[in-house]
């Protein structure tokens, strides 16, 4: 507002401290120069021409550093909100349930993370320029008012009638930008699905076809930008011409009918084509925050989701595992079905005990429910008598590792995949791990050692080495609870056989609990927990089940699993 007012009594005071310098006379003739005579007889100061102009200079330069702090202080604040809500939204997310994360597409969080969020802050950003535009075609008005009332009075209405005019493209611009939304997530989900899969894709030669799925989605966007762009445009070049022609309207007018004075038309005529230009301005803003208001909606749309979704099984209590863990008659519902059903079986401290299966049995729902990703639809899980969900979960997840089939490897040295963003675990405690999970000496090997990049997703090593990496990072928590999840199932007899060595070393040290396929892993555990289509069908030590002739593990083992 400041800045407005200071161009606009710095422009109303320049043009007529030029005429004057034609024809001295004209200075008088202007009303603001008048007024400002008056408040200098008032205050007993005297204004000359040196001292006028001394006084425009001074209004512009003020005009120019109150736009320079208020550009840093914008810049600032959204800047500020885009981090800010960023960093609420990957709370949410992270807080979130599991079983809610692992249905979402990636690329659609991506996108709604970065892209969203920041088309998201357009509307601060936005909306600060309009308040910019807005007190300072108050401003412009004002200062016009005080020099032709009448004009001025005609030139907003004029400028109000424009708005009107544009009003239905704003909606037109909020469907191009849900459009270009849609097809940039579903672009950007395609393009990570294939690149996770590019193995696969290229495998099968299906890279073309993945191509052309990639482009429908690339025209779709291109389509709606083109659509987009042609409204914005439209409307840009449109308020111009309206403002010259009202302009030569105004000067035909005032040079026919009404007393012509061109010491006070030439700052009228400049303020309102100012005047037009902020309506212009505000019309572009407007434009903007239609096509924004759709990333605005998305994230505001995740928000209320991720709250729905939240993960609810805090707990307050202490950590505190002594006896034993008890799976108390748990069943889970998925979908409406059952996929476990009256789960009743014991862990005790120090054992090791698998769990074996047909696929589908059941048998990943478990290591899922006692690593709390997601809760018993029914019965209940204890520790030591008491319900995990009681336990604080960070305390509980801290103690209770887990080691899935397909390992999560991040693009960075082997000793920052051990660690695992935990900075607290030394480079001697990521070695003992790596020694106690038979990975060490193969370390060793490498060129640089410790500091050797695994690439994207461990590309550069193979399933057994992979998997061995895995089992460090979790020995290197020193974990009351590990649980193997199928992290065997697709590695060669020799990494196998040093997974089970490490295993072997850690029984009495650690509670074990293995869920796998091949038999061959889970010879040496202390209990074996058949499952079959969600229920336990045998129990027993693996020597009590090789002799039973119907037992399953007895029957796989004829087949050559064990």
């Amino acid at each position: 507002m400041l800045s407005g007012l200071a161009e606009g009594i710095g422009i109303t005071l320049l043009v007529p401290l030029f005429m004057s310098l034609v024809n001295p006379n004209t200075l008088a003739d202007n009303s603001v120069v008048s007024a400002l005579h008056k408040m200098s007889e008032i205050m007993g100061i005297s204004f000359g021409f040196q001292k006028l102009l001394l006084i425009v200079f001074l209004l512009f330069v003020l005009k120019a550093v109150l736009l320079f702090i208020f550009g840093r202080i914008r810049v600032r604040v959204v800047g500020d909100y885009k981090v800010s809500i960023r960093k609420k939204m990957c709370e949410r997310l992270f807080g979130s349930s599991f079983s809610f994360l692992r249905k979402q597409k990636l690329g659609h969080l991506d996108y709604m993370v970065m892209a969203d969020i920041e088309h998201s802050a357009k509307i601060l950003d936005t909306t600060m320029v309009a308040f910019l535009s807005v007190s300072t075609l108050v401003t412009y008005a004002a200062v016009a008012f005080f020099l032709s009332p009448k004009i001025t009075a005609l030139s907003l209405l004029v400028g109000i009638v424009v708005l009107f005019i544009f009003k239905p493209f704003d909606r037109k611009i909020r469907e191009s930008a849900r459009t270009l939304a849609s097809a940039t997530k579903d672009a950007a989900h395609g393009i990570s699905e294939a690149l996770y899969g590019i193995k696969s894709v290229k495998a099968f030669s299906a890279e073309k076809t993945v191509l052309e799925s990639l482009v429908s989605f690339f025209r779709k966007y291109e389509r709606a930008e083109i659509r987009k762009q042609d409204i914005k445009t439209l409307v840009k070049v449109s308020i111009e011409p309206m403002s010259l022609i009202f302009i030569l309207a105004v000067f035909a007018v005032s040079y026919k009918f009404l007393t012509f004075n061109i010491t006070a038309f030439i700052p009228i005529i400049y303020l309102i084509q100012q005047m037009f230009i902020r309506i212009e301005k505000i019309q572009n803003s407007k434009n903007i925050l239609s096509g924004s208001l759709p990333h605005a909606q998305s994230v505001e749309k995740m928000f209320e989701t991720v709250s729905k979704n939240a993960d609810i099984q805090n707990g307050s209590m202490p950590m505190s595992f002594k006896e034993q863990i008890r799976f108390e008659d748990v069943s889970f519902k998925y979908g409406g079905e059952n996929v476990v059903n009256d789960i009743a079986f014991s862990v005790k401290k120090g054992q090791t005990v698998a769990i074996i299966g047909p696929s589908g049995s059941g048998k990943t729902t478990l290591a899922d429910m006692l690593l709390r990703f997601i809760s018993p639809s029914a019965g209940r899980i204890t520790v030591d008598g008491r319900d995990v969900s009681e336990i604080n979960i960070k305390e509980w997840r801290k103690k209770t590792v887990y080691v899935a089939q397909d390992v999560f490897l991040k693009n960075d040295s082997i000793l920052e995949n051990i660690r695992f963003y935990d900075s607290s675990i030394t480079f001697e405690k990521a070695a003992d791990a790596a020694k106690q999970a038979n990975i060490y000496e193969f370390i060793m090997k490498l060129p640089q050692k410790f500091d050797t990049s695994v690439e994207e997703r461990g590309a550069r090593h193979s399933g057994g080495e992979r998997q061995r990496i895995a089992l460090a990072r979790a020995l290197a928590r020193d974990p009351e609870i590990l649980v193997l999840d199928e992290a065997t199932s697709a590695l060669d007899n020799q990494s196998e056989s040093l997974v089970k060595e490490t295993l072997n070393g850690l029984k009495g040290e650690m509670t074990i609990i293995v869920i796998a396929h091949r038999l061959s892993t889970v010879v040496d555990a202390d209990i074996i927990h058949v499952l079959d289509k969600g229920k336990i069908v045998e129990s027993g030590n693996p020597q009590e089940l090789l002799g039973n002739p119907n037992s399953y593990f007895h029957k796989m083992s004829k087949l050559g699993n064990v």
